[in-house]
């Protein structure tokens, strides 16, 4: 990881993996979802506001659901209001 106490950014950068590619196949919104989460997490921190998700270069996992998360600044998502995390048992 690299920390910019300046910026206010935090990035990490993964190893792309055959075994991250297949969950990212398999499981895309489970994925999305643990990157959300991951992201969610390190923004809690006062120093942190905004997190940049590197995969050794690549633009996406899996089939690309994750793709807007990738190498790009994120910050602190609205998680506890998506309707995705509601509608899961109905």
């Amino acid at each position: 990881y690299r920390l910019d106490p300046l910026e206010g950014g935090v990035s990490l950068d993964f190893s792309y993996t055959e075994s991250l590619r297949q969950l990212g196949l398999d499981h895309p919104e489970a994925t999305r979802n643990i990157l959300i989460g991951l992201i969610a997490a390190l923004t809690q921190f006062p120093e942190i506001e905004h997190v940049t998700l590197g995969f050794q270069g690549r633009s996406q996992l899996g089939l690309g659901q994750c793709a807007s998360l990738i190498g790009t600044p994120q910050f602190k998502p609205n998680i506890l209001n998506d309707e995705r995390l509601l509608s899961r048992g109905q």
